[in-house]
């Protein structure tokens, strides 16, 4: 558990980033609204509750995500003295980490380093992904300019609301800042992004909010907290409810009751149906 003082720092932190992301939302740099595909599941679990739940790295659906490139001058020193570092800020504060730390274990360490150098990599890694695995992470994705493109955004209703078993989420930004802060649209690119020991925890971010170019078209957005959970969020940032074309239309008046009972009072309630004629979907009024 942190300090007093290392969690009123951490306080401080999460309130200067609360106004950056607020200030970057006035300016038009993050989206005025944000949407999440998601199952049925993940919605009486969570929504219902109040919830949004951070997932764990090791969660994730793409085996790629998270991963990370170790510089070839990386040395056991520069790997004790970042955890070190990162232990004295109360950064993070687990068994793996005072093994490494603990005098005794790391002149052997370095003797094994020393026989073997593939160890030193392994360790590397290690090290960083121990770490790494306990942060939470929830996906958003930001709308085209055109919101008819998004709803008949076919690919992530089939990828990640169930197969359209499930439901879109959509929130307004600016009343959900707060507790989804630190706020980090997703990075695309060929290879992982490389680790620097000599830097701080915001290189977490980075190798969180990095993915291959080929997940480019789901345009993400990212929160990324210390830890992975749920996070009580208020009922009037979520304004839009869809259901998917394959749930049961009695389902939905189901859902949409017990929604309304936890106070999602002010939302708007849909369901989906295939278009006759093209590849979309027809949005109607869930009354």
């Amino acid at each position: 558990m942190a300090s007093n003082t290392q969690s009123a720092r951490q306080w401080k932190l999460h309130s200067q980033q609360v106004e950056s992301d607020k200030h970057d939302l006035e300016e038009g740099n993050l989206p005025r609204y944000l949407y999440r595909y998601t199952s049925l599941e993940w919605l009486e679990k969570n929504i219902i509750n109040n919830n949004i739940y951070f997932a764990d790295p090791p969660k994730l659906n793409d085996p790629f995500d998270c991963n990370l490139n170790i510089d070839a001058t990386v040395t056991p020193e520069i790997i004790f003295s970042w955890l070190q570092r990162l232990q004295q800020q109360g950064v993070m504060n687990s068994h793996f980490q005072s093994i490494l730390l603990n005098p005794k274990n790391q002149s052997t360490i370095k003797k094994v380093v020393q026989s073997d150098p593939n160890k030193l990599e392994s360790l590397a890694k290690e090290s960083v992904k121990n770490e790494l695995d306990k942060l939470g992470i929830c996906c958003f994705i930001k709308p085209p300019e055109n919101e008819t493109d998004e709803k008949n955004n076919l690919l992530m209703w089939a990828h990640y609301a169930d197969k359209h078993k499930g439901v879109r989420l959509k929130f307004n930004t600016c009343d959900i800042i707060e507790v989804i802060t630190p706020l980090q649209k997703v990075k695309y690119q060929n290879d992982y992004p490389e680790f620097d020991f000599y830097k701080g925890d915001e290189q977490f971010i980075i190798l969180a909010s990095t993915k291959s170019t080929s997940w480019r078209y789901e345009n993400e957005y990212r929160s990324i907290q210390r830890e992975y959970g749920s996070l009580s969020f208020p009922p009037k940032a979520l304004i839009e409810i869809t259901f998917g074309c394959r749930v049961p239309y009695n389902d939905a008046i189901m859902l949409k009751k017990q929604l309304l009972a936890s106070g999602f009072t002010n939302t708007e309630y849909a369901i989906t149906h295939p278009y006759k004629k093209e590849f979309k979907l027809e949005y109607h009024k869930l009354i």
